[in-house]
């Protein structure tokens, strides 16, 4: 592996050679799905599994996303000089995540506006798992959101859910689930997501004064918060 500069990396936490440019060149593509659903305001609706790409693939191991992003960019801009191409987006992540009985999942959520990158939250039931699981995220019911999988917090239980959902990681191509989201989806307003956060009193109490300093979520009067035992429920609006 050489040292070859390349534009971006004085701002790299990490050093930025050849090989790492050649990971991120050849590996990109398998870690990337289309969620329909999901437009940003640039009309993109691509997006790449990021922590994964950097967990399986060693050369890019601990770079974060955004680094990534960043280099993703660079290289585009070398392949085509005249274009610009804009990096795939970044879903939040749910790590030490579980299924759920109400067809949703929990866990550790990471990069998701207004919340605190570790506190532990439940979605809204989940749509196409059999499709997107194997795609490493996964996309809820009114299609609001979509999350990317971390590690499980228990592979036995994972393995045991994934075969009550017939879920099969050998069978899924990509272009089958472009098509099954795009089927699905369909022209709403804003569409809302119930996320459960789970806490204890005193940290509910100091979320609760925080409430109207939350940016990127808009909360709909008593109806959108509701304080069960030591839950509080978010509609959690994608604005």
């Amino acid at each position: 592996g050489g040292e070859t500069k390349q534009r971006g990396e004085d701002d790299l936490d990490l050093p930025w050679g050849s090989s790492q440019n050649w990971a991120l060149r050849d590996n990109i593509q398998k870690y990337v799905v289309d969620i329909p659903q999901l437009e940003d305001e640039n009309g993109s609706s691509t997006y790449a599994m990021w922590r994964a790409l950097t967990r399986d693939v060693m050369e890019l191991a601990g770079y974060n996303a955004k680094d990534l992003r960043k280099m993703y960019v660079e290289i585009k801009k070398d392949e085509n000089k005249n274009g610009k191409e804009n990096a795939p987006g970044v879903l939040p992540l749910l790590d030490d995540f579980e299924f759920q009985p109400n067809g949703g999942v929990s866990g550790k959520i990471e990069g998701l506006k207004g919340i605190a990158d570790g506190t532990t939250v439940q979605t809204s039931p989940l749509v196409h798992v059999q499709l997107t699981v194997p795609r490493g995220y996964v996309l809820t019911e009114d299609g609001s959101s979509a999350y990317e999988l971390g590690l499980p917090l228990s592979e036995e239980a994972y393995s045991m859910d994934l075969a009550k959902m017939n879920i099969n990681f050998q069978n899924v191509n990509a272009d089958d689930v472009a098509k099954t989201l795009a089927s699905g989806v369909e022209e709403t307003g804003r569409v809302a997501t119930n996320l459960v956060v789970k806490m204890g009193d005193k940290e509910t109490t100091q979320m609760l004064v925080n409430l109207g300093a939350l940016t990127g979520i808009t909360l709909g009067g008593a109806a959108a918060v509701n304080m069960l035992s030591h839950h509080l429920t978010l509609n959690v609006f994608w604005v």
